[in-house]
Order: C-alpha cells, then structure tokens, then sequence
C-alpha cells in the first residue's frame, strides 16, 4: 500500500506540474525526486510520454478515428507476483486517465470545440527602465508620488499636476517638464508629450531622439530646444541650439522628412498636424533653462545574445565556462543555435538562443555557467543601471556580477516538458557590485530532466539554451557639462 501511495503522489505531482498549478516548492520537490529517485524518474517518463500520445492524438487524429493510434505504453518493471502485476495495471489506469484529461484540457475549449495547439506565441519583454527623476521644484504627481533617483520604465505614464521636474532620460536626454504637463516614455529614445510644456537637451551621443505629440514628431539632431503641446493650440517647437527635425502628422506643408529648423526658428502646427507657421524668434531670458551640472546619462555598451549572428556561428562577446565533469568539453564560445521547437523563434536583430556545439543533447540535470563581460571605464559606477532580461531552457539559479550574486528569482521553466508556460523574458536589474573597467556577468542555467518533445522523436533529446537582452546606462565620471 505504500508504494500505492508514492506512486499516486508522484503522479499528482506529475499531473500539477504539467497542468502549470504547481507552486515553486512542489516544483523544486519534483526536480529533486527526479534527480534521486529512478522510479519517479521511471514514472515521470512514462506518464510524459503517454500525455504526449494523446496530445499528439487528439491534434492528428489519431483519437478520432482517421486510423492511427499512439504508441503503446511501457511502464517501469515490477516484481512478477500478483501484487505487483496489480500495481502496474494500476499505475498504468492512473496515468491514462490523468495525461488524457491534461490532453483534454490542452486541446479543448471549454464548449468542447477541438482546437489546435498553437506554435505561434507572443513574446512579452518586461519593460526596461529607460529614465530616472533627477530633480524637481515644489512637483506633485497624479497618483504615486514620484522620489528623486526613481525609475522611470517603458509604457510609464506620469502627470505633473504642480511646480517643474527634470528627468533624465538613459539615451541621453534631459528632459524640464513645467506643469501642468503629462509624459509617456515610449522607448529609450522616445517620449511622448500628451500635454503641457518640456525643454529638452540631447547629448551628442543621443542623436536621433524624439519628443513625440500626437500631432507633431521633433527629431533631435545634437540640440536644446522646448515643445509645447495642448488640445486647443496644437503643437510648438521652437530650437534654442542646434537642429531639429519636425514632422508634422498630416506632412502639410513640410516634405516626407519633415521641416529642419535651426537655432531660433519656431514651428507651430494645429492639432490636427496641419501646418500654422514657421518663424524666426530672439531666445528670450526666460528659455535659460537648468538641465543640471552633470553630464547626460550615456549608454553602455553590452551584447545580447546571438544579436546579428547565423545558426552554426560563435557568439565572440559569450563564453560558456562550466559545466558537468565528463560531459563539458571545456570553456568555450556560446554557439548560435536552431530554437527548439518549444522555444520562442530568433530575432538576429535583437538576440537569439545560444547554447553549446550540440545543444539538444546537454547533460541531464547539470548546470552550465554563461560568461559575459562589458567595460564601465568613464563612468561613475554608482549611477550606472544594469537591466537584462533572459529566457533559459530550463531556467536559471544564479546571476553573479563579478562573482557576487545579484537578487534574482531562480527558476525552472519547464520540468513539465518545456512548454514555457509564460512566453516572457524573466529580468534582474543591477545596481550594486559594478566597478570601473572590466566587469564580468555569469549566468548559472540549469538543465533539468529529459521529456519527450511532441515530434515524438525516438531518440533521447535534452536541450538546453540561453537567450539574453541587455540595457544600461550611467553618467560619465565627473563629467560636468557646459552651461546652456
């Protein structure tokens, strides 16, 4: 009866696991068992295989009627007397009723209506802080309020109902914002102005970024300039040094690039983006605007993972450098690799999955150390912000910043065969441990216990990948900027 008792527990477990109920203890219990255990280890392959069966069932046919069956099931040895040919009879009831109603849940709607299992999934990327508050006078803010040093991320929204703030933008913007005024941060080079009134001044780092109105875009082109926005009198610009491209909605009255204006000219449209008037002004006292004495927050350069790169190549800013004794066949560059067909496709533009030479057949529960390393020289390392975001199969235990851990969840993605239940990056943002120079990220990723993939390939496969996307930025060390 006891072992009527282990063998239904492992199999509920089994069942929470791949139905995505299992809590971060139940699935750390599983991982555990699996790697101890041979008859859950026996079981749990078993049980995947027969879930993928029917999964594989139900979205062929092969359950309803077109003449194709799945495989038969073998499950692990027992003892031959009647007892235990009683048990496995048992077991075998138990995990066909348990994987066909996780196959039924996969595969049916609520209505009963058969539906297909989709490979297509939306990848969402937490989104990145892109600004911090630097600075403000008597502000009060719509809703929380707001702290001086304070992330602002993208698709952050905030309202400055009183007095002025300066925000400075990673790309290298500063931004004065007078109220009443309201700022949506789009991206790291774009900000939308809904309403009211920013002075704006660009690094020449920072080339390219826009201050963005429903009515008119203004491109910054190594410049100071203001942009008032408002429902009843439309769009101004007006540049106080410098260039600046703007573009208009409707382009009335301006090319397909827009208008380019230098120092003193002020271009204004209505709300509909249609052109009011274009001007030549004096720069009155009153546009002496106080961006700060330090220099403008400067990117850091990092490398995501396989950015740029084809299937087959070495990835020359990435290093595996552990890995399982007898199986690792020594430090070495990270390979670009073909996704698995569970994972998230390649974006070469942005970052792709690497792995080792033969990425499929990674050492079962073990762990492989992805090495990284980015420059801070020039900066003051106690104002640089480090954000990454990560996708691992089947997940990460540790990130280190030159060998000190940094506060990250751990966690397993996929003991319940790699579906990757949330199709979402997973992030850590650093801000402590930094030094000027060198500095070294290591990215500890676990690959856990094999599972069948639906191909139903016949071979034991167990993939294992990382995938990386960085941003940061800092303020130059001791950089004090020239008066405007």
């Amino acid at each position: 009866m006891a072992g009527n008792r282990k063998e239904d527990d492992l199999i509920d477990l089994f069942d929470r696991a791949l139905r995505g109920d299992a809590n971060a203890e139940e699935l750390q219990r599983l991982e555990s068992l699996l790697d101890v255990d041979q008859l859950a280890r026996d079981l749990y392959v078993e049980y995947s295989r027969f879930g993928v069966d029917l999964r594989y069932g139900f979205r062929t046919g092969a359950l309803m009627g077109n003449g194709r069956a799945p495989r038969a099931v073998q499950l692990p040895k027992e003892p031959e007397g009647q007892s235990g040919r009683w048990r496995r009879r048992a077991s075998m009831g138990v995990l066909a009723a348990v994987a066909a109603g996780v196959a039924m849940a996969v595969l049916l709607r609520g209505d009963g209506q058969q539906v297909a299992e989709s490979t297509e999934r939306t990848l969402s990327r937490p989104p990145a802080p892109v600004a911090t508050l630097a600075d403000h006078t008597n502000a009060l803010w719509q809703g929380d309020q707001l702290r001086i040093g304070e992330s602002l991320r993208e698709g952050s929204r905030v309202t400055l109902l009183r007095g002025a703030a300066r925000i400075s933008v990673g790309a290298g913007a500063e931004i004065v914002a007078s109220a009443p005024c309201e700022l949506e941060f789009d991206a790291p080079d774009r900000v939308r102005l809904r309403r009211g009134e920013v002075a704006v001044n660009v690094a020449e780092w920072a080339a390219g970024f826009t201050i963005l109105t429903d009515a008119m875009s203004v491109e910054d082109m190594g410049t100071t300039f203001t942009v008032s926005a408002s429902r009843e009198s439309g769009v101004r610009t007006k540049v106080l040094k410098g260039q600046v491209r703007a573009i208009p909605s409707r382009g009335v009255g301006a090319g397909p690039d827009g208008v380019l204006l230098t120092r003193g000219e002020a271009f204004s449209v209505d709300r509909d983006g249609r052109l009011m008037g274009r001007s030549r002004e004096a720069i009155g006292e009153d546009e002496a605007f106080d961006f700060g004495a330090l220099q403008p927050y400067r990117p850091v350069e990092l490398f995501n993972t396989g950015a740029n790169l084809r299937v087959g190549d070495e990835d020359p800013h990435w290093r595996i450098v552990r890995g399982p004794e007898g199986r690792f066949g020594g430090p070495g560059p990270a390979v670009l690799c073909e996704p698995d067909e569970r994972y998230l496709p390649n974006d070469p533009a942005s970052s792709q999955w690497v792995s080792v030479r033969d990425p499929q057949n990674a050492a079962t529960n073990s762990l492989y150390t992805f090495q990284t390393t980015f420059n801070l020289d020039g900066y003051d390392v106690s104002t640089v912000q480090l954000f990454g975001r990560f996708l691992a199969d089947n997940g990460i235990q540790e990130v280190r910043v030159n060998g000190a851990p940094v506060r990250v969840d751990s966690w397993i993605d996929n003991v319940s065969g790699q579906a990757f239940r949330q199709s979402e990056f997973r992030f850590v943002n650093v801000t402590d441990g930094l030094v000027a120079g060198a500095n070294v990220v290591e990215i500890d990723v676990w690959n856990g216990s094999f599972q069948e993939p639906p191909s139903m390939r016949s071979s034991p496969v167990n993939p294992m990948a990382l995938r990386v996307e960085w941003y940061a930025f800092g303020r130059n060390q001791g950089g004090v900027k020239e008066a405007i």
